[in-house]
């Protein structure tokens, strides 16, 4: 006990001469310029503060240890180091060019849609602009998909962010898949498949079975997604308007062959063609024009009324006052 005061005072002392030199080699290293250079190449500091230090330390701490290896195996075998060298060499240049190709192809396609979108979208994803766009930005050549990889935590406006991104890269009415939970959230958004441009009865056949008795499959559309008419809640009546070729007499044989496959009665008013829809002829349950189809005669009276005979039936109009009023009377035996 009565030594204490001499052992604290030894160990005062060497910590002082210890922080002494310790200090005036940190002043030396300070000013080699070369030291400083090297630490910041291999902890991949940068003057702006660019984010991803951590890789670009991975990566420059990399090429120095395959600098090692290569200058101890050249020590060690040079002829078989010179070889391996040549043939690297051969890779990097094969591989340089790929990159240099890859580069170059995509360049217009970063300056006209990947750029913008970063620069109008980054606040919304709280990404910093100086940032690289496809470090956080992925968008397909033909902007059909596009995921952006968001920061941990982001909890912005989801529909906010995709109206940003599909406004600046032209993606119409895109699907919209966000995924929050978890370290890496991104957002996707997939522009929906166009329509298929044929589609077969058998593709429709078990979709026609399963609908009601007042409802008419018209086809696939988005996303192959089923395209009908409720002839109950929707609307009694279907306009079809087209030009020559479009496709009115095929849509209407869609609907009548819908409506015949459950029982209904067809009724063809094509008198001035009657070529549309030949294939009705005979059917049961179908009415099509023939012979002097739609006639239509005046018959005598005071009240003005016609009587027309088509498709085999009479249909009688009658004006006495006011708008006429049609109805069906009877069937032509």
């Amino acid at each position: 006990m009565g030594n204490m005061p001499a052992y604290v005072a030894g160990a005062a002392l060497i910590v002082g001469v210890a922080g002494y030199w310790v200090a005036r080699f940190l002043r030396w290293l300070a000013r080699q310029w070369f030291l400083r250079v090297a630490w910041h190449w291999l902890s991949g500091w940068r003057r702006d503060g660019r984010p991803g230090r951590p890789r670009r330390a991975a990566i420059h701490c990399g090429i120095m240890l395959g600098a090692v290896v290569l200058v101890a195996c050249y020590v060690a075998s040079p002829q078989v180091t010179g070889w391996a060298i040549v043939c690297l060499l051969f890779i990097g240049f094969g591989l340089g060019a790929w990159w240099l190709w890859r580069w170059i192809w995509s360049f217009r396609h970063r300056r006209t849609w990947l750029r913008p979108a970063h620069l109008a979208a980054h606040r919304a994803a709280e990404i910093d602009p100086r940032r690289p766009p496809h470090e956080w930005l992925t968008v397909a050549a033909d902007r059909s998909l596009a995921v952006a990889e968001l920061p941990a935590g982001w909890a912005g406006d989801v529909k906010e962010l995709a109206g940003i991104l599909a406004a600046k890269l032209g993606m119409e009415s895109p699907e919209i898949s966000p995924h929050l939970a978890g370290p890496k959230p991104t957002l996707t958004l997939t522009v929906a498949r166009p329509p298929p441009a044929v589609v077969t009865l058998a593709q429709l056949m078990p979709f026609i079975k399963a609908a009601k008795l007042d409802e008419v499959l018209l086809g696939l559309g988005i996303q192959s997604a089923l395209v009908g008419i409720d002839l109950d809640g929707d609307s009694p009546h279907i306009g079809i308007s087209m030009g020559s070729g479009g496709g009115k007499s095929v849509t209407s044989r869609l609907i009548l062959s819908q409506m015949l496959f459950k029982g209904c009665v067809g009724l063809v008013l094509d008198a001035p063609k009657r070529i549309s829809h030949a294939w009705a002829r005979g059917l049961p349950n179908v009415r099509t024009p023939g012979r002097g189809a739609c006639r239509t005669w005046p018959t005598a009276g005071r009240s003005r009324k016609s009587t027309t005979r088509c498709c085999g039936w009479r249909v009688s109009a009658t004006a006495a006052t006011g708008s006429p009023t049609r109805r069906w009377t009877s069937r032509a035996a």
